[in-house]
């Protein structure tokens, strides 16, 4: 038997295994490397004329850099999931409209992670939705009833996701931009929150 099909047999034995789940997947902790990245939204306190704001409500984004996967990947994943994590928060210290609260609802919306090989090539680039979701914190800065899943997500486009993660150029970048609310209204402070180290998994 020759070699091309000794590989041919190897590869098909590979994909039968892996759509058979006997393949572990691959774990990576901060996949997109947001670890430490800090999004900020000042909220507005008031409407503008033209284009109206919703009082209290902003815009934030984060950003961060990421080297490529040294795990080798023999073919195509089925899918490549990320775990984003929060694990601190803040409200300005000349937030007024705190008054006394001592728990305030974050709530966020329009959120996307994108990530690309930093060229600016948009064929190199997948952009998630996440879904809306609230969590809480304290007027300490303190975190509690964020739900994990809702920062669990999966990556499309799986074959260009894993090209920019595991080829060339190097680093890549991510992006995460979203809107943010909270309830009572904070109309005119600013609330920021930090992203912790998550995780990754790509199935095979």
């Amino acid at each position: 038997m020759n070699k091309a099909v000794l590989l041919g047999a190897a590869l098909g034995l590979s994909t039968i295994f892996a759509s058979c789940g006997l393949i572990p997947p691959i774990k990576v902790d901060n996949p997109i490397g947001l670890s430490g990245a800090v999004m900020s939204a000042d909220l507005s306190a008031t409407g503008a004329s033209l284009r109206p704001q919703v009082a209290g409500q902003g815009t934030a984004s984060a950003s961060a850099t990421f080297a490529d996967l040294t795990t080798s990947i023999p073919f195509t994943p089925s899918s490549f999931n990320v775990q984003l994590a929060i694990t601190s928060a803040a409200i300005s210290n000349n937030c007024a409209a705190l008054g006394t609260n001592t728990s305030i609802a974050v709530n966020i919306t329009n959120m996307t992670v994108s990530v690309s090989d930093g060229t600016g090539n948009t064929a190199r680039s997948v952009t998630a939705n996440i879904p809306n979701f609230t969590f809480n914190i304290s007027n300490t800065g303190v975190v509690s009833g964020l739900n994990p899943a809702a920062l669990l997500f999966a990556i499309p486009n799986i074959g260009t996701a894993i090209s920019i993660v595991s080829t060339a150029p190097t680093p890549n970048s991510a992006t995460v931009n979203a809107t943010i609310a909270t309830t009572p209204p904070l109309s005119g402070c600013t609330v920021s929150f930090t992203f912790g180290t998550g995780s990754g998994e790509i199935k095979l």
